[in-house]
């Protein structure tokens, strides 16, 4: 069924400065720059702008569910390209070596939407079907999960964890194991999720045309509605840095954290915002639909640009202010090196939403189809 693209809400927020309905942010939306969002039946995902069929997951985890086994991006910066897009070639910008990431194998066929990094001898992926994946150094295998509702995001801190998802879904990590947290906070989708210690943490989550940040102390999660009460806005992701300071991705604008609301540190653009990452409590990036990536930072304010060809960026990472990934629609990966955005060649067409790792030289991405790839 086409979704109108009459008004931003017609296409779950998916429009460009000219009012054009792109690809949707939820799963059900579906399209290509330009065209009409159409909404995918059972059994089908959104691929690369059109609805293709889902193909049924290769095992099953140690459960006996579906083996699903298991969403700052920075603007031509001050120093980017003169026409404010990507920089010529595939190259990393600094005169270096050219980044290269490799298809890896994977034992699932569900989407993946988030990756978190521990080192390169532990990593997790989550995704659709309640898929959560274990990377041990050698090879990715099924981590146990006790859910087959979709899963969103997940943050690893101090040994353990957390993932969210579908339906208020919230699952912890401790000793290894994964396990559903009771009783439930929501019964609402919750959409991200940030840790920066064993006693830190926070999710996002919406009831309704209200708001909800849940705050762990280490001890329990509470629930406190945050923002004005608006049935169109989205938070669909968060970051937090070491010291505790929290950053949000909310419609257009990168949010901050004050203890007990968000304060918006930009108000830009009207394009849909969809991950953030902080290199520290002044520096943060931001990624959306239109190829919008931003940069703000405590000192300069914000830079923002739209990068060329227009691809939807779902997710972004880095390992300093001058090492930061992004991925989005297509297979698009793009670098940023402290001066400007470079495009990476990449080995996948397959839409890629989320990317994590241990440093510069340890970078995992995931997407689409069980598509997994490292570099560079």
């Amino acid at each position: 069924m086409a979704a109108s693209c009459q008004s931003p809400t017609g296409c779950e927020g998916c429009i460009n400065k000219q009012g054009v309905c792109l690809r949707g942010t939820l799963d059900s939306a579906c399209g290509s720059f330009g065209a009409a969002c159409v909404a995918c039946g059972s059994g089908a995902l959104c691929q690369q702008g059109v609805c293709a069929p889902e193909l049924p997951d290769a095992g099953q985890n140690d459960a006996g569910q579906n083996d699903a086994g298991q969403d700052d991006a920075g603007l031509g910066v001050d120093a980017g390209p003169a026409d404010g897009g990507m920089a010529d070639g595939g190259g990393d910008g600094d005169g270096g070596s050219t980044p290269s990431f490799q298809l890896m194998p994977s034992t699932t066929t569900a989407t993946l939407r988030d990756v978190a990094v521990v080192s390169p001898t532990e990593a997790y992926v989550v995704g659709l079907r309640g898929t959560v994946l274990r990377w041990d150094g050698s090879q990715w295998s099924a981590a146990g999960s006790p859910t087959s509702l979709d899963l969103y995001a997940l943050t690893l801190a101090e040994g353990g964890g957390w993932a969210v998802g579908e339906g208020g879904t919230l699952l912890s990590l401790a000793s290894g194991t994964w396990s559903g947290y009771s009783p439930p906070l929501t019964a609402a989708p919750l959409t991200g999720i940030a840790a920066a210690s064993s006693r830190s943490a926070m999710a996002a989550g919406k009831e309704g045309d209200q708001h909800y940040t849940f705050v762990w102390d280490g001890a329990q999660w509470t629930k406190l509605a945050t923002g004005t009460p608006h049935p169109y806005t989205q938070m669909p992701d968060i970051f937090m840095v070491a010291d505790g300071t929290a950053f949000a991705a909310k419609d257009s604008s990168i949010m901050r954290w004050t203890g007990t609301d968000w304060e918006s540190l930009t108000t830009p653009t009207t394009t849909s915002l969809q991950a953030v990452w902080a290199a520290s409590a002044n520096e943060a990036f931001a990624v959306g639909s239109s190829g919008v990536v931003m940069r703000w930072r405590s000192t300069a304010g914000l830079v923002m640009d739209q990068l060329s060809p227009y691809p939807f960026l779902h997710g972004v990472w880095g390992s300093g202010s001058s090492d930061v990934w992004a991925v989005g629609s297509g297979g698009t990966i793009l670098h940023w090196n402290g001066d400007d955005w470079t495009q990476v060649d990449s080995p996948t067409t397959k839409d890629l939403y989320g990317v994590s790792g241990s440093g510069p030289d340890d970078v995992w991405i995931v997407g689409a189809g069980g598509t997994i790839l490292h570099g560079p």
